[in-house]
């Protein structure tokens, strides 16, 4: 959560090359609880607009 809010803001300390894995581990949770399935939608609906 915290990798993608750097990317977000657009940090100095973002690294994009990093989302394929948030994509990864975000998905693999999406299951657990509907929090997490919100979190796992964010990576691919902001991609377009990195």
């Amino acid at each position: 959560m915290a990798a993608l809010a750097e990317i977000l803001k657009t940090s100095p300390y973002a690294d994009k090359s990093v989302l394929p894995t948030i994509r990864a581990i975000a998905a693999a949770q999406a299951e657990r609880d509907a929090d997490r399935a919100e979190f796992a939608a964010l990576p691919e609906k902001i991609a377009a607009q990195l």
